[in-house]
This record gives structure tokens, sequence and C-alpha cells, in this order.
């Protein structure tokens, strides 16, 4: 934690920042999903009553939002990965 905020940035805060970003993802989605339900079961006007299909939507949205923040941050996950690759390969061909 103390990484995450050193700056002078001397430490690595990535990983820990990714894990974190997705928990808060995993929130995230999960407050919205119970938000489209609770607006299905009664936080709309009575002329609109949409409950069966939020109710298949909103378990949809939570694991598509969750997936598509899963990759994203495997994206950056990887591309942190390469930079110290790239670091090191760069130094060998110093040599």
């Amino acid at each position: 934690m103390a990484s995450l905020f050193d700056v002078t940035f001397k430490g690595e805060a990535r990983m820990p920042v990714i894990k974190v970003l997705f928990v808060v993802s995993i929130i995230f989605a999960a407050a919205v999903a119970g938000f489209v339900i609770y607006l299905a079961t009664g936080g709309l006007p009575p002329e609109f009553d949409p409950k069966v299909v939020v109710l298949i939507m909103a378990p949809i949205f939570f694991f598509l939002y969750v997936l598509q923040a899963r990759l994203i941050l495997e994206v950056c996950t990887a591309i942190f990965r390469m930079e110290k690759h790239i670091v090191e390969i760069v130094q060998q061909g110093k040599r």
C-alpha cells in the first residue's frame, strides 16, 4: 500500500492497483445490477413494467461488466509485464 502513495515512483504499485481495480469493478457491477433490479421491482412508474426483461438483463450485465473489467485489467497486466522484459532485452542488446 505504501508503494501506491510513493511520490518518487521508485516502487511499483501496478499489480496491487490492478487487483484493487478488479474488486472495485465487481462491486460497481453488483451495485448497478442491484439498482436495475430495484427499479424493476418498484422504483418505476406503474405504467412501465419491464420486470421480466430487467430481471434477466441485470445478471447478464453484471457478468459482462465483470468479464470486460477482467479482460481490460489482464491486458494492462500483460503490458506491464512486457515492459519489464523489453527493458531486459534492450539491456542485453547494449552489451
